[in-house]
């Protein structure tokens, strides 16, 4: 709950810097859209026992943190670079789109269970390897999640500020 209301906030200023429309009002439209969009995402369920869909889900929260700190990388890496930011939301994109393809909560931890015993940089580390084994196994190796140094650099120092 706490990411989507920075995420709102970041919004909000980003269009009241572009817009100059009113902070209050924009802030409770962002939320809104970002909480109907969480419950649209949260709808989608896993197969497998109780144990099992707590824990993958669990492990695609870890998951979110990091796509989310890509995004934001990009963003603050690369201010200017509209084709930088572009790529790196594209291949978040398809990773999600890739994740999401997954029904069963059995495959995801399978995939990511070694993060759940890691900590929180080696965690971005471990993830941001299995995301590009699990494009790559997609058959879009062109497309795969490999991003610059800069930015992995940029997501384990948000991971470090996590602990």
């Amino acid at each position: 709950m706490k990411m989507i209301f920075k995420e709102a906030h970041k919004m909000t200023r980003e269009m009241v810097k572009e817009y100059e429309v009113d902070y209050q009002a924009q802030f409770g439209l962002n939320l809104s859209y970002l909480l109907n969009k969480k419950e649209v995402e949260e709808v989608r369920e896993l197969e497998g026992t109780d144990n099992q869909v707590k824990w993958a889900n669990d492990l695609l929260d870890e998951i979110d943190i990091v796509l989310e700190d890509l995004t934001e990388g990009a963003k603050e890496l690369w201010p200017e670079s509209k084709k930088n930011q572009n790529a790196t939301n594209q291949r978040v994109e398809f990773t999600r789109e890739q994740l999401n393809k997954i029904e069963h909560a059995g495959e995801i931890i399978e995939r990511f269970k070694s993060i759940s015993y890691k900590q929180q940089a080696e965690k971005a580390e471990e993830i941001l390897g299995t995301l590009q084994a699990l494009t790559c196994d997609a058959g879009f190796r062109n497309i795969g999640v490999t991003y610059p140094g800069k930015l992995v650099a940029y997501i384990y120092d948000k991971a470090k500020e996590r602990v």
